[in-house]
């Protein structure tokens, strides 16, 4: 346990303000309070308050954390509050110091201080190179030419300089933390510096330095005292999924000059540290490119990296270079093509594009793909609606997969799609975004062969179901066989109110075919005749609803209702779409345009929506004064027998059902359905000719109508 006496002395001892400097806030005086920008969320406008006097900071914004110093560096570090004491130059529970005077642990137990100190030592180290030429000019012989690099990475030069600089508190942070030795002098004097960040790249806490003077082959590389710690060039590993891993940070700094900026050293050949490879789990990194020096040991090296870097799933594989490392290479004049030329994918590796994309159609009516190692699977592919590609997609990669309903037409959304699965399955955005372009064509030769066979899959007619329809349709009794095959299907009486209802449903492959108002009381038998109604009409002709929307009739498919029989259970659920309805009856036609956002650029704008007749419409109610007057002369109003004979019929049939003749009626119920569903498939429509209509003209109407 940690005594509470040593809290309150570290939360005393410790400047806020200079730990808060430390992780690069700028802090502004206002009133007796400090205003930043808060370095844990996306800040615009300061909103971290710091109050010196009290060792408290708060953030108005976004994150909303606020504490001590203690919460500071547990928030700053992600670590708990007894590394927090620690860091801070807390004893522990014991009284034993953890951190004090403890050069051989270097900036692995440093004080949050020490730290700032020795940022303060890179900052004057970077001064320094700045300052020399002949340091510059190593760097570049050495291929690292970028003008950039040196400004990117704050590279240095240690010339002696920092003893003569640095006060006395800072010359003990500074023995704490490595920089100088118990000796008194520099530990990298007369080297170029490399600093070595934390995974975030916010926080130095390690140096690497490269003696200058020194022969090549008998080369010095320094580093801090203590464990190796951090990361140079972290962002080289984020956001792709491949890195390049060099044996030296000189490697790393000339490829990143080339403009190859994935790169990541490691610091020797037994030099890959846990948190490196941590850094490159933790970015979802995919491919590890090896590329150590030509030698004996290099070789060897790439080995054992292989195989630790496969222990936690990460595929590599090592390159070998024509000379002895990439600063030679590089400084011997090869180009950025080349080295991505040796680095490129071979066969199998992950992102391999594919020369030909080929869908395989599954049992369960899903569609498979591969390609290189990433499968998909898409589900949901439709017939239906040209003008959109909405489908459920699966992405599966080495067991990782990603799953999602998006709307391949629609790039925001290949994006999301892309950038997500890319987070989860560890693998590059880029190829993802590339295969789901790629899916679109195959996936659309798919989707017109389903609208083409729409209608000759569900309705399969053999030669002998052709021939019974037709002479169905040529019966000289067709109007009594009608009648005769609803009774047969369960619907009792009603001659004339089956016929016209049967003749407004095959109107629906006319230009102006009819609708139908089936009115009658509750109980009288309307759903009964809507029922067998929908039954003799063929199931890819038929729309069925219970209810419809204002405006759900505007956002169907273009054809969606073409010759079409659209049935409306009660006139309830048609109230709101009245305005639809009676337009659609009237011109067989409806026509929108409605605002959307345009998901690329955000703004508004005007979009057409139209959808196209003709279509029967047939909706029971019970009332003569269902919807309005304008709305009723668009359809044949059609009432039902409710008389006391009517109702004896029913129940006569009713108990019907349960005899024999009444099961034997059910079994053949089916195929009576099946030869009308035929009959109306061979139907097309037929302009008629009156060739009589000049003996109607009004005169001679009038001299029939007075009996000359």
């Amino acid at each position: 346990m940690i005594e509470q006496a040593e809290i309150d002395r570290i939360k005393r001892e410790t400047d806020l303000a200079a730990l808060v400097r430390a992780r690069g806030v700028e802090l502004k005086r206002k009133g007796r309070q400090l205003i930043g920008l808060c370095p844990f969320h996306d800040d615009r406008e300061p909103s971290l308050v710091v109050d010196p006097k009290k060792g408290l900071w708060n953030c108005l914004g976004a994150c909303g954390e606020g504490g001590d110093v203690y919460r500071w560096v547990m928030k700053a570090e992600g670590i708990g509050f007894p590394e927090a004491h620690q860091r801070l130059g807390g004893r522990d529970g014991m009284g034993k110091a953890a951190v004090e005077g403890h050069a051989a642990d270097g900036a692995e137990t440093a004080t949050a201080a020490d730290l700032i100190w020795l940022e303060r030592a890179v900052a004057h180290y970077h001064r320094r190179l700045l300052e020399t030429p002949s340091v510059q000019d190593y760097l570049k012989s050495r291929g690292i030419t970028a003008p950039e690099i040196v400004q990117t990475f704050r590279l240095g030069y240690a010339d002696g300089s920092l003893l003569k600089i640095i006060p006395e508190e800072g010359r003990e942070a500074l023995q704490r933390v490595g920089v100088i030795t118990s000796g008194g002098r520099e530990l990298l004097g007369g080297s170029v510096v490399f600093p070595l960040v934390d995974g975030a790249g916010n926080q130095v806490v390690n140096l690497y330095g490269r003696r200058l003077g020194a022969d090549e082959s008998n080369l010095q590389h320094l580093y801090l005292p203590g464990r190796r710690r951090g990361v140079f060039n972290p962002q080289g590993a984020k956001n792709t999924e491949e890195v390049v891993l060099t044996e030296s940070v000189i490697d790393a700094c000339a490829i990143w000059s080339a403009g190859i900026r994935n790169v990541l050293p490691v610091y020797g050949v037994n030099g890959l540290s846990e948190e490196i490879v941590a850094h490159l789990q933790e970015c979802r990194v995919g491919r590890v490119v090896m590329m150590l020096d030509s030698d004996p040991a290099g070789e060897q090296a790439a080995r054992r990296m292989e195989r630790r870097l496969g222990e936690v799933h990460l595929a590599a594989r090592s390159v070998r270079l024509p000379v002895k490392d990439a600063a030679e290479f590089i400084a011997g004049g090869a180009t950025a093509e080349q080295l991505r030329a040796l680095i490129a994918p071979v066969a199998g590796m992950i992102g391999e594009p594919e020369a030909e994309i080929t869908l395989e159609k599954q049992p369960d009516g899903a569609y498979g793909c591969t390609l290189g190692n990433r499968e998909y699977r898409i589900r949901g592919l439709s017939g239906v609606g040209l003008d959109r590609m909405k489908v459920n997609l699966r992405l599966n990669v080495n067991g990782a997969f990603h799953l999602d309903a998006i709307d391949l037409y629609q790039a925001r959304a290949r994006s999301s799609f892309a950038q997500m699965a890319a987070r989860l399955c560890r693998i590059e955005e880029q190829h993802i975004a590339s295969d789901l372009l790629a899916l679109i064509e195959p996936l659309e030769a798919e989707r017109l062969k389903l609208k083409q066979s729409t209608k000759t899959d569900e309705a399969p007619m053999t030669p002998q179901e052709r021939e019974a329809a037709l002479q169905l349709l040529r019966s000289p009794q067709l109007c009594e066989r009608i009648v005769e095959d609803f009774k047969r299907c369960g619907l009792e009486g009603e001659r004339t109110t089956v016929l016209t209802a049967y003749m407004a449903a095959v109107s629906r492959k006319l230009p102006e075919p009819l609708g139908v108002l089936i009115v009658a009381r509750s109980g009288a038998g309307k759903s009964a005749l809507q029922d067998a109604l929908c039954g003799m009409v063929p199931p890819e002709d038929l729309v069925r609803v219970t209810r419809l929307t204002g405006q759900a009739l505007f956002y169907k498919d273009p054809d969606s209702l073409k010759n079409k029989l659209l049935a409306i259970a009660e006139d309830e659920g048609a109230q709101q779409a009245v305005y639809s309805l009676r337009t659609l009856a009237s011109d067989q036609h409806l026509s929108i345009a409605a605002t959307r956002t345009d998901p690329q650029t955000g703004k508004l704008h005007t979009e057409h929506y139209e959808v196209r007749g003709p279509v029967s419409i047939a909706i029971t109610t019970t009332s003569p004064e269902a919807f309005d007057e304008e709305t009723r002369s668009r359809f044949v109003p059609l009432s039902l027998d409710e008389s006391v004979a009517q109702t004896r019929a029913i129940l006569e049939r009713q108990r019907r059902r349960y005899s024999l003749d009444g099961v034997i009626e059910q079994a053949t119920a089916e195929s009576i359905r099946r030869l009308h569903h035929n009959a109306q498939r061979l139907l097309r429509p037929l302009r008629v000719v009156n060739p009589f209509h000049h003996l109607f003209s009004n005169s001679r109407f009038r001299k029939c109508a007075s009996g000359n």
